[in-house]
């Protein structure tokens, strides 16, 4: 019985091999991929860009899943605390043979009923590289986190720098926060947990004796995809809506008292994926303020989108970092952009 199976599969490979001599490389390549757009007949599609998010309609039915003890909550309009949005950006400068430069810029806003409080952080240059990598290892325990094999890695770099910058605005954000204030920032909270492990301090400690409430707020998310029934029916209430997801894929999280929900915060809102960090405190009172401090048309916190536009670093704040570059004794070579010189005129849009 082995014998014929293995056979069974030595003819299959053989019959393939059979096919793939047939056509050149390139025209295998292109039937295959031709027969998997067979499979798009009747399937609904989410128009994409490249380099942009997508909103997602309501293409979804609903499914058989029982969602009856699903816990949903449907926000009322209150603004009783201060809310405060955190976000930050990063920008590539300039590069070494040896590293990169970075130009990192953050912002912490307030928002209460006495108005606005606006903290901008930046430009902050950033040389990241082997040889300053003794002085980013000065952080304590930074090296479990960032190691020198990733040092020529940009993407890397990018990443370990926002989580750490924004980490650090975290805890500032929380120093100049009143007691019962409502801090969001922009993704999830799941990033935070290892750097609180492995610095050992106290953010969680003084979150909870403060009685602060700790959001993350995601635009896109692959749960909209994972839990497809929930995602319609956030999208199709006629209501601002909020439901947890109660799924044992999250168990970890839930072990660091972060609850995850899918909602919006208008009508025609888009959903987004709301990570609460929970404390002894009820929290339905974050959803009531953010509901009522979002903007109509989007249902977005209209203090993150205040906070994700002051983060951002101007193209005058680019040209003044890159001569300062100068001023601190480096020598910026002449160059052009590789596309331009590839592809001249049918690079630009």
């Amino acid at each position: 019985m082995k014998i014929m199976k293995n056979q069974l599969i030595s003819n299959q490979i053989q019959e393939k091999h059979h096919k793939y001599n047939e056509y050149s490389r390139l025209d295998y390549f292109i039937k295959v991929m031709q027969k998997t757009c067979q499979y798009l007949k009747g399937v609904k599609l989410v128009p994409k860009e490249p380099g942009h998010a997508y909103a997602i309609a309501p293409i979804f039915k609903y499914g058989n899943d029982d969602m009856s003890l699903s816990y949903r909550y449907y926000p009322k309009r209150v603004i009783d605390t201060t809310l405060v949005g955190i976000d930050s950006s990063i920008h590539p400068i300039a590069e070494s043979k040896n590293g990169y430069v970075f130009a990192l810029q953050g912002a912490i806003i307030l928002h209460s009923i006495k108005g606005n409080k606006i903290f901008r952080f930046g430009p902050i240059l950033s040389y990241i590289s082997k040889d300053t990598m003794h002085i980013i290892n000065d952080i304590p325990n930074c090296h479990i986190l960032y190691s020198k094999q990733y040092s020529l890695n940009p993407t890397i770099i990018k990443k370990f720098l926002i989580d750490l910058f924004e980490y650090t605005l975290l805890h500032e954000a929380i120093s100049l926060s009143q007691k019962r204030s409502i801090i969001t920032v922009d993704g999830t909270l799941t990033r935070f947990i290892k750097y609180t492990y492995i610095f050992g301090d106290s953010l969680f400690k003084r979150i909870v004796e403060r009685g602060i409430y700790i959001t993350g707020i995601s635009k896109k998310s692959r749960l909209f995809k994972l839990f497809p029934h929930i995602t319609t029916e956030v999208i199709k209430s006629e209501l601002p809506i909020v439901i947890r997801i109660q799924d044992s894929i999250f168990r970890r999280l839930q072990l660091h008292n972060i609850h995850i929900y899918l909602g919006k915060f208008s009508k025609c809102g888009i959903p987004l994926r709301i990570d609460i960090l929970y404390t002894n405190n009820s929290y339905t009172c974050v959803f009531d303020n953010l509901y009522t401090i979002a903007y109509a048309a989007t249902g977005y916190p209209n203090v993150l989108r205040d906070a994700h536009i002051t983060a951002k670093i101007s193209k005058a704040e680019l040209i003044g970092l890159r001569l300062y570059l100068e001023r601190l004794g480096a020598q910026i070579l002449p160059s052009f952009r590789i596309r331009d010189i590839l592809f001249g005129v049918y690079n630009k849009k």
